[in-house]
């Protein structure tokens, strides 16, 4: 008999003094998708009655027998049993499914059969989930839409064996298309998956801090991917389910019974056994606790699959890892809106903020989604604005107090609730590593500096003996930081508020911190300091993250401190727009510190904000600063202090930016008087006088005057920082161009070339200063008559100064033109004229008609179109 595809999930068998019992399961079994024949309605009026009950019995892939006294004794009944009973004896194949309807004696044909008691409402009530999910046929092959990379949609159908408490999102499912092929791939080659951090092999765990969807993911994985797993899926509530009485459940959901009275290991090494003969399934084991032993509850056979859901990252056991990392900015954005984009861009943008605010984590995405929608006129921006007001992580927690037992996947609302249960299961290190990094910046924290900052309370013997490592593996452990490959962990920003808001005494902390950071900044501007700034790439946003919350408590001398670190940093890194922002926040503080009275903090400060104007092309808005800088200095410390130097120094670049130097000449030489007689003539600070001194009598017509003092400069920051610092690199490029100048191009080029290597070593391939010596070494190139070595070099120092300094710079300005003369040297004078056209509208614009180097454009761009018009 072909049972391929049966018209009928099942015949209904029945005594005619059944009947209305067979009609009302008839009625509910349609209702619940199963089909049936039911004689009273399946034959037609008119039919033949023996050859339609023969054929529906050949077309019905069970079955279902009310048993009763009536039933036992009816002779339509007894043709209905034998057929099937003749092609199967054993029953080997379930077609006959015997439901025990009323009192009666079992026929001994069917004693053997296990049967269902429906003899009351209750007991019906009960056998009713299993009697449908029995009825109703196995899911077919797997979908043709079940394509790789992509989200699989939730069948029509699921596995006959589906014990999952909760539905799928369906649509409104954001992204991870790559997390879910992931745990795919993950789980059939192997067993187990565990969904946070490592990946050895075999089995998988979902892992990740609380609230990141991973019980949703999971969920999601089990509906899509059902029809995979014709032997079922499970679904275990780990955290409150004891090992024997999840065995149970699974077990019931299967439609088996383990044996009463047998010992745990036994029962669960049965379940196994039958679990693995239904093919493949999977068991899902949702939030396992974080100190529990999960190989106990590990299967054996690779037929059955095991996803589990934790926040501990360390599982213990041979496990493929997975991480679950916040949603991207796009997810967190059309998770928080529903999928809808608002109607105006101001609340788009506000949807935008307030998803950056919750560290895009879904749980406090889906909180404030359903906030929002439920609050009219609130809005996203009106949310962002309440939570900007207090501690995220408390705000999320006092909205979600309305959505308990409601958000999908079942998640916990409350966030402070979840972060706790980490919290104190923490050492007391932990917590105080944590504590320490709760004033930092929502970014990876170096290890090194965590220990310079803990190192009064927790002090390394060595890297075996580290409270700091071992405190960050505990909270890596349970997933309340991430740890990259060198062990540097991070934090979500609302664990960092959760820690301020548990851990609200840790100022001494929060000192240690900032005294750190500062000692590991301020290095590079020490005479013989670090050679690279790149070592504080990682330190930077701590320093801003500390320098705004000083601001915020009106902490004025620690924002001080900061800001002025922070704006060096960015001043030494070439990037001048976020050097302004702190050297604003710095003035700002110390107008406050000196109550009015300016004084040396002010003038320093001036002085810093000048020089950036100066970077940013803007010499005129910094000369009335280094006046007052300077006026200050010298009122406050006396003609002759080294800080009146600096000032000196500071305004005569200023005044060679805005070409006079006939102005900045006796500036410096009143500097470098004032430098050689308080700190000696082989400092450093005396080798910039000279640099600076050099540059202006270039400027001035004298480039052979300049040599000398060059030398000099050159000669005193070797010996005093080293030959591979950036500053000898200046010294070098200083050097070279005045030789150029000379005339001497050959001279030129090997130091130039030194500088370029030099700063590409110290500063990164990307810095401005490499821009500026591959300028220098194109145009010595091409007055040694190699234009056309010269021309990608230009293209290079352009691309780099306008992603550094913006389109419109001076610097920019001055590429395109020297492009322009390479170009026209190159017979090439119509590609020329309108880079040498932008060059001369781009310096107008910035240094005025009168400006040298605008004239200096100006002739060029004349001579580039009387070219271009031979042509």
């Amino acid at each position: 008999m072909d049972f391929k595809e049966p018209r009928y999930d099942a015949f209904l068998s029945y005594s005619s003094a059944d009947a209305a019992f067979a009609r009302s399961l008839f009625e509910r079994l349609r209702q619940d998708g199963a089909s049936c024949f039911f004689a009273e309605e399946s034959i037609p009026w008119g039919e033949n009655i023996p050859p339609s009950i023969e054929e529906a019995l050949d077309a019905s892939r069970h079955v279902v027998i009310l048993l009763s006294s009536n039933y036992v004794k009816s002779g339509w009944a007894l043709i209905e049993r034998s057929s099937p009973m003749m092609d199967d004896p054993a029953n080997l194949e379930r077609r006959l499914l015997p439901l025990f309807v009323r009192d009666c004696e079992i026929p001994r044909f069917l004693k053997p059969i296990k049967y269902l008691d429906c003899r009351t409402r209750k007991k019906f009530e009960e056998a009713y989930p299993k009697i449908l999910a029995t009825l109703r046929p196995p899911p077919g092959p797997v979908p043709v839409t079940l394509v790789r990379g992509v989200v699989p949609p939730v069948p029509d159908r699921l596995p006959e064996r589906f014990d999952v408490p909760f539905r799928s999102l369906g649509d409104r499912f954001v992204g991870r298309a790559g997390l879910l092929w992931e745990i795919h791939d993950s789980l059939f080659p192997g067993r187990v998956v565990a969904v946070t951090g490592a990946s050895p092999h075999g089995f998988t765990s979902l892992e990740g801090l609380a609230g990141v969807g991973k019980s949703q993911i999971a969920v999601e994985y089990a509906h899509r991917f059902s029809p995979l797993y014709s032997g079922g899926v499970y679904w275990v509530r780990a955290e409150s389910t004891p090992r024997l009485a999840a065995a149970r459940r699974i077990a019931r959901a299967a439609d088996f019974k383990l044996p009463r009275g047998d010992p745990e290991d036994l029962s669960i090494r049965l379940l196994w056994n039958r679990l693995a003969a239904l093919g493949p399934s999977l068991v899902v084991l949702d939030n396992f606790p974080e100190d529990q032993a999960l190989e106990p509850w590990l299967p054996p056979s690779g037929a059955i699959h095991m996803l589990v859901t934790t926040r501990r990252r360390r599982a213990g056991f041979s496990a493929r890892m997975i991480d679950v990392g916040v949603l991207s900015p796009d997810e967190a954005v059309r998770l928080i809106t529903r999928g809808n984009p608002p109607p105006t861009e101001e609340e788009q943008r506000a949807a935008a903020e307030l998803a950056a605010r919750l560290g895009f984590l879904p749980v406090a995405l889906e909180i404030a989604a359903a906030f929002v929608e439920e609050s009219p006129g609130l809005g996203f921006a009106g949310l962002a604005l309440a939570i900007e007001r207090r501690n995220a992580t408390e705000a999320v927690a006092a909205m979600g107090q309305k959505y308990r037992g409601t958000l999908p996947g079942g998640r916990e609302p409350d966030i402070l609730a979840l972060f706790d249960e980490s919290w104190r299961a923490c050492s007391p290190a932990a917590r105080t590593v944590l504590g320490s990094m709760s004033f930092l910046a929502p970014e990876r924290v170096p290890l090194d500096l965590l220990r310079e900052s803990l190192a009064g309370a927790m002090r390394a013997r060595d890297a075996i003996d580290d409270p700091v490592s071992a405190a960050v593996g505990d909270l890596a452990g349970r997933s309340l930081v991430a740890c990259d490959a060198a062990g540097n962990p991070l934090a979500h920003r609302l664990v960092l508020e959760f820690a301020r808001h548990v851990a609200p005494s840790q100022e001494g902390a929060r000192r240690a911190a900032e005294a750190a950071i500062l000692k590991s900044m301020n290095s590079i501007f020490d005479p013989g300091g670090r050679e690279t700034t790149e070592p504080l790439k990682s330190i930077v946003p701590h320093a801003e993250a500390l320098a705004s919350r000083a601001k915020e408590e009106r902490r004025w001398t620690d924002l001080d401190d900061l800001a002025t670190a922070i704006h060096r940093y960015h001043v030494e890194t070439g990037l001048a727009a976020a050097a302004e922002r702190w050297s604003r926040e710095a003035l700002g503080a110390v107008q406050v510190i000196e109550g009015g009275v300016p004084g040396p903090k002010t003038a320093r400060a001036l002085s810093n904000l000048a020089l950036v104007l100066k970077d940013l092309a803007r010499p005129a808005d910094a000369r009335p600063l280094l006046e007052q800088a300077l006026a200050t200095a010298e009122k406050a410390l006396g003609p002759e202090h080294p800080s009146v130097g600096i000032d000196l120094n500071n305004l005569a670049m200023v005044l060679l930016d805005l070409a006079c130097p006939a102005e900045a000449l006796p500036l410096l030489k009143r500097a470098l008087s004032i430098d050689e007689k308080a700190l000696g003539r082989e400092h450093p600070k005396v080798a910039v006088d000279l640099a600076n001194l050099a540059m202006t009598l270039t400027a001035l017509g004298c480039p052979a005057d300049a040599l000398p003092p060059l030398e000099r400069a050159l000669a005193i920051d070797q010996k005093a920082l080293g030959p591979e610092h950036p500053k000898v690199a200046v010294d070098l490029g200083n050097r070279a161009m005045v030789l150029k100048d000379l005339g001497r191009p050959a001279d030129a080029l090997p130091l130039v070339e030194r500088a370029l290597d030099i700063h590409k070593k110290a500063l990164g391939a990307e810095h401005p200063k490499v821009g500026v010596d591959l300028g220098n070494r194109a145009m010595v190139l091409k007055d040694l008559g190699r234009p056309a070595d010269a021309l990608p070099l230009l293209q290079q120092a352009l691309g780099i100064h306008k992603k550094a300094l913006g389109a419109e710079h001076p610097t920019v300005a001055i590429d395109l033109n020297n492009m322009a003369t390479v170009l026209a040297e190159l017979s090439r004078a119509r590609e020329a004229l309108p880079l040498a056209e932008r060059a001369v509208a781009l310096l107008e614009a910035s240094l005025g008609p009168d400006h040298p180097d605008v004239r200096m454009a100006r002739k060029n761009l004349e001579a580039i179109r009387q070219a271009a018009e031979k042509v």
